[in-house]
């Protein structure tokens, strides 16, 4: 009987670590490991990415099969690939010193990161994942407007009015200037409606730290345009409220 008995509690036991595991996220996960996403071609994580490792990275996404998830903040497999795109991007040095090869740079990046949020959304809809992901992404998208803001501001601050590339450059920064409010205005409206971006939170730290100060490069005309449009987005989250009337408040247009 006693046998019998612990023959019927380990079996138990069994059951229940097979449901844990049932609902875990590694029975879901069908990421790469670290060494499997470089042996497939994607970049080493020891040290910043390249804008090469960039691509490197998006040619990876591109490749995977259908059966196989990206890299994921909170998977135990993959998660430190994903960190690694993250803190290469937010902590990229500038080491150009000619502030044209900077912007050169930092476009060719922009661009691929745009790359790397279009596989990211295609496979979250997909998947009903990568909201974590998406969320960084974006907000790396204005985090890298900012930075063409302020070198396309120092270059105009640099130059006579009277030398020919004059023009030419202030045009430049007026169009940085809306990529940026684009970008700004887009976020607004994500985590003004989106209850998976409103529970992480993730965008709105961006939008805090990288959009109000993008506000100071833009101009007083279109900072009180983008006042407006944030004054007229509609939430009920509380927290997506207190974050956007703290932007509001906040704004200040300090550059011309």
């Amino acid at each position: 009987m006693m046998m019998r008995r612990v023959l019927v509690y380990g079996f138990l036991i069994l059951l229940l670590s097979a449901a844990t595991y049932l609902v875990s996220n590694d029975f879901f996960d069908r990421s790469h490991t670290v060494a499997q996403s470089i042996k497939s071609g994607a970049p080493n994580i020891e040290d910043n990415w390249s804008l090469e490792e960039y691509n490197l990275f998006y040619d990876y996404l591109a490749a995977l099969p259908d059966d196989v998830d990206y890299p994921m903040l909170d998977s135990e497999k993959s998660k430190d690939i994903f960190r690694n795109f993250i803190e290469s991007t937010l902590s990229r040095p500038q080491v150009a010193v000619d502030l044209f090869i900077q912007m050169r740079d930092m476009a060719s990046l922009q661009n691929v990161c745009n790359k790397i949020l279009n596989k990211y959304s295609e496979k979250g809809v997909e998947n009903k994942k990568y909201s974590d992901e998406l969320a960084h992404i974006y907000g790396i998208q204005i985090k890298i407007a900012l930075d063409m803001l302020k070198v396309s501001y120092k270059v105009i601050t640099n130059m006579d009015v009277k030398d020919p590339a004059y023009s030419q450059n202030a045009k430049g920064l007026y169009y940085l200037r809306k990529s940026s409010s684009i970008y700004i205005s887009n976020a607004v409206k994500l985590i003004s409606n989106s209850r998976n971006l409103q529970k992480n939170r993730i965008l709105h730290k961006y939008l805090k730290e990288y959009g109000l100060e993008s506000f100071s490069y833009m101009g007083p005309e279109l900072r009180d345009r983008m006042k407006q449009k944030i004054l007229e987005e509609k939430t009920k989250d509380k927290y997506t409220k207190e974050v956007l009337e703290y932007i509001v408040n906040n704004m200040k247009t300090i550059k011309a």
